[in-house]
């Protein structure tokens, strides 16, 4: 007597963005309850964390509108059923994300400091 297990999960479990998205939640909420000092590297690699404070909340929304279009576009990538590579998407792809990842960093430092480029 064996376990029946659902197509629709085994479809779900077969695919990389599920992966992805599972380690970093798992990640996430060992950082947030932080289950091992393993997780934030080196003593001389950390500091002290602080919550943010209300006066900030104003400040998210350029994280929160980059942080959705990342997530958009990895669903996108994903979600496509290509035959075929296509030097154009891959360059527009690659083009994105290196585009992306300062402009997140960059929206995360805003949140606590209203200068981010001179910080």
């Amino acid at each position: 007597m064996g376990v029946q297990i659902s197509r629709a999960v085994r479809d779900l479990v077969r695919r990389p963005l599920f992966w992805a998205v599972l380690l970093t939640l798992l990640y996430l909420v060992g950082l947030a309850t932080r289950v091992s000092p393993y997780l934030f590297g080196p003593e001389e690699w950390r500091w002290r964390g602080r919550p943010p404070s209300p006066t900030t909340f104003p400040r998210w929304w350029p994280a929160l509108v980059l942080l959705a279009l990342y997530l958009l576009f990895a669903f996108w990538v994903d979600g496509r059923e290509v035959r075929h590579r296509s030097g154009r998407r891959e360059a527009f792809s690659l083009a994105f994300l290196v585009l992306m990842a300062p402009l997140i960093q960059v929206a995360l430092v805003y949140i606590h400091n209203p200068y981010p480029v001179v910080a």
